[in-house]
């Protein structure tokens, strides 16, 4: 959205570079927040992410509202940083990432590979294996742009 004085507001589109923009910075991100992580706030996390899962896996889930709960899944990430100003500036990036999220979920398989995906985080950060959660995470977040690209027509 883009706000303009005594014009009102528009829906703004986003260019090939805003949309890679916002994925690095999530990207980076939720791989930051992962460092910071500790035990006690990984724990609560975990338990959030579960939850989230279960809701995520409904049959008949609409791919706008997978989207949002998949925002609230990352979202984890980085409330378990215990970093205001991580927080924030994920925050801001909500609306665009739900965006952009729904394009990626057209397909019915981008949903099932994100749910495989996202348990497998899960359980990875469960046994504490740090850089095997980061490097799916990462690989998770990086097929995002490739599924948006492709749904809007866009080039590399």
């Amino acid at each position: 959205m883009q706000k303009t004085p005594r014009r009102g507001t528009v829906v703004k589109g986003f260019t090939t570079e805003e949309f890679r923009d916002i994925l690095e910075i999530r990207n980076y991100l939720e791989l930051l927040s992962i460092d910071r992580m500790d035990t006690r706030e990984r724990g609560m996390c975990l338990e959030q992410m579960k939850k989230l899962i279960v809701e995520m896996g409904n049959e008949g889930l609409e791919r706008r509202a997978y989207a949002k709960l998949n925002y609230e899944f990352h979202y984890q990430l980085i409330k378990a940083s215990r970093s205001e100003v991580i927080q924030n500036t994920y925050s801001r990036l909500a609306s665009p990432l739900i965006s952009l999220q729904s394009l990626a979920f057209m397909k019915e398989e981008s949903i099932r590979t994100s749910l495989r995906e996202h348990k497998e985080i899960v359980s990875l950060l469960e046994k504490g294996e740090m850089e095997k959660a980061k490097a799916l995470l990462n690989s998770h977040n990086l097929a995002v742009y490739p599924r948006i690209r492709e749904m809007k027509g866009l080039e590399s």
